[in-house]
């Protein structure tokens, strides 16, 4: 998919910053029209967003006073779930503009990044050993640690 693979290049030369984009996503501002096409080619994406509609005509038809507020909070759910996968898949987006690619199961991971099956790049590189060059090894504390940071502020919320 170019627009995935671009959107590495992007975040390289400087043309996306990751911080901005994270910050107009937890501020509900617009994103860069790059980052919304990124995460419009994802199936991941897509599952989600098919999701959030279906809740909302659900929404949208009931009737019953107690089923709305039933959908509505599952719908307030939703999109708190959507923000989260974004920043999370712009912090890994972050780390494979930087990572050196070195083996083939990273080489696998990016594959799946670059085709927008964000959930199955992120199996691998938890499961992986990345190698001991202590650059990616740094990197996949800094992921793991944003990861986990996206987790705790989740659960607060």
């Amino acid at each position: 998919m170019h627009t995935n693979i671009s959107i590495l290049q992007y975040i390289k030369n400087g043309s996306i910053s990751i911080n901005t984009e994270i910050s107009n996503i937890k501020a509900d501002l617009d994103t860069n029209i790059k980052i919304k096409q990124f995460f419009m080619n994802s199936i991941d994406f897509q599952k989600l967003h098919l999701e959030i509609n279906q809740k909302r005509n659900q929404l949208k038809i009931e009737e019953e006073i107690k089923m709305k507020e039933h959908f509505s909070n599952e719908l307030d759910k939703l999109y708190r779930l959507e923000k989260a996968f974004k920043i999370d898949i712009l912090y890994l987006a972050d780390i494979f503009s930087k990572l050196e690619i070195k083996t083939e199961r990273l080489k696998k991971a990016r594959d799946l990044f670059d085709q927008g099956r964000f959930k199955e790049a992120d199996t691998i590189l938890i499961e992986s050993e990345l190698s001991s060059d202590q650059f990616n090894l740094l990197l996949q504390v800094e992921y793991l640690e944003m990861r986990k940071s996206g987790i705790l502020n989740q659960l607060l919320n």
